[in-house]
């Protein structure tokens, strides 16, 4: 049945994106938006992109470093590269998975490390993502934005349910997995703040290359509610879901639905411009390499039983 229901979901976000994609794309002046589409802020948000992933990828490679586990460029930035091209276009984050295989059969870093070292550094993420939230609210008035009220209460949740897992994890287990430490606590927290400072940048690169030109408050707005869904992976890549949120929420902006929709497709296109090549060229070069005597499927079984088995 659970299979069942992720293969729902998986069908489901490409019925909602090609629902969404051909309703707005039958139009004719979508069409012409879309042929008239400002390059340079096309290339400039791909950019923008790959500077998120050099941030990701070293949140993947900061706790490894401390336990002494050395990987060159190609190594983490690859491993980032296509364990998130597979969380794109695949249920469950398959992505985590394939890096977990990754980790294990180069670095043999065992599954329970593993798992306490993604927990580790979701945790430190919600706190840093949170605290950006409070931090932005704050400072564009919180009593003139429409939807801060929301923000407010989503971003100190967020925060306090970073803080209070995090707390709840034994010190003395990460310790003895030798990847904690405060040093790579904040440089885990200062990555995941610039990575949320990006939203605001790729919104803004999505209407500019449509020739609109977003006010600050709106453009904070919209990133915040962009960064939210991110969050909230319901459905992989949210593909389709995040397109319908935004045509309902653009009215509160004074941006017509059809525009919302096609900057998001915009940003969408440009985050696959980017992820699939890269993505593509990291598995067969890092990937393939693996030599392991197990079937990744028997390895992620191994796995599972391995997190039903932990305290």
């Amino acid at each position: 049945m659970r299979l069942d229901l992720k293969k729902i979901k998986f069908i489901l976000s490409f019925v909602l994106l090609f629902a969404v994609s051909s309703f707005y794309l039958g139009n004719q002046d979508s069409i012409d938006k879309i042929l008239n589409i400002n390059i340079f802020v096309f290339m400039a948000l791909i950019a923008v992109h790959f500077i998120n992933y050099i941030f990701l990828g070293l949140v993947y490679k900061s706790p490894l470093e401390q336990m002494g586990v050395k990987l060159e460029f190609r190594e983490w930035f690859g491993m980032t590269s296509f364990s998130n091209l597979f969380n794109l276009i695949l249920p469950a984050k398959a992505g985590m998975a394939l890096r977990w295989f990754y980790l294990l059969n180069i670095f043999k870093i065992d599954t329970k490390t593993f798992l306490l070292k993604n927990t580790f550094t979701t945790f430190v993420g919600m706190i840093a993502m949170g605290v950006y939230g409070l931090i932005t609210v704050s400072i564009f008035n919180m009593e003139k934005v429409s939807q801060s009220h929301y923000f407010l209460g989503i971003f100190i949740l967020m925060t306090l349910v970073g803080l209070a897992f995090l707390t709840k994890l034994n010190p003395m287990r990460l310790t003895e997995k030798k990847f904690y430490s405060f040093k790579v606590a904040m440089k885990v927290f200062i990555l995941f703040f610039l990575i949320a400072l990006l939203y605001p940048i790729k919104t803004y690169l999505c209407f500019k290359a449509l020739g609109v030109e977003l006010s600050l408050i709106s453009t904070m707005e919209i990133s915040t509610w962009m960064l939210i869904l991110g969050l909230i992976p319901i459905i992989p890549g949210n593909m389709g879901l995040k397109e319908i949120i935004m045509a309902q929420l653009s009215t509160n902006y004074g941006i017509s639905s059809e525009v919302a929709v096609l900057a998001i497709l915009i940003e969408r296109v440009s985050l696959w411009s980017f992820v699939f090549p890269v993505g593509f060229i990291s598995y067969l070069s890092e990937f393939l390499k693996v030599k392991s005597t197990n079937s990744l499927g028997e390895i992620i079984s191994k796995h599972i039983k391995t997190i039903r088995t932990m305290n």
